[in-house]
């Protein structure tokens, strides 16, 4: 009988606790709209108009040899910058193109919608290309705007890490 009436009581608590949680009270009127939140500060310019690509492991010859930049638009085409950097895969140290070191030369020939080609006078294995892809804000000054900004703040594009720190692009 004490068992009956302990699990009575445990049965009844369940249902006021499973009553009380279910219940809702009806809407109410919502209340007027409150008052409008001033504006925030002006943030710092972004830099919508960068994009650092990069090609990992990329093999090639003594030659020309083609590649996919897809990110690569016409806006750039048109009055951009691409600046290119190269370094061994699995390295740190990232080198300017065009680049001409003891007798091996590696350069950009020509930039494409969509793709960049490359020529060498050595064979390549394990190459890492990063391309920095940077869409002018001044349409009518074209690419000179660019490097023109480059120099004022004192950037040298043939340093990998001030251009992405520039731009604040993730290495």
């Amino acid at each position: 009988m004490k068992n009956v009436i302990s699990i009575t009581k445990y049965v009844f608590m369940t249902l006021i606790i499973m009553f009380i949680f279910s219940c809702t009270g009806e809407d109410g009127v919502d209340g007027l709209p409150g008052a409008t939140g001033q504006d925030g500060t002006n943030g710092q310019d972004g830099n919508a108009n960068v994009i650092s690509v990069l090609l990992e492991n990329v093999s090639f010859v003594a030659g020309e040899k083609v590649l996919t930049v897809t990110e690569l638009n016409q806006d750039i085409l048109d009055s951009g910058v691409v600046i290119g950097y190269l370094r061994n895969s699995g390295e740190s140290t990232w080198f300017a193109l065009p680049l001409s070191f003891s007798g091996f030369e590696l350069f950009i020939q020509s930039i494409q919608l969509g793709s960049i080609t490359i020529r060498a006078n050595y064979v390549g294995n394990g190459t890492d290309f990063r391309f920095v892809l940077i869409e002018s804000t001044n349409k009518s000054a074209g690419n000179s705007s660019v490097y023109s900004e480059l120099k004022a703040k004192g950037i040298d594009i043939n340093n990998f890490n001030e251009v992405m720190d520039y731009y604040g692009l993730d290495y």
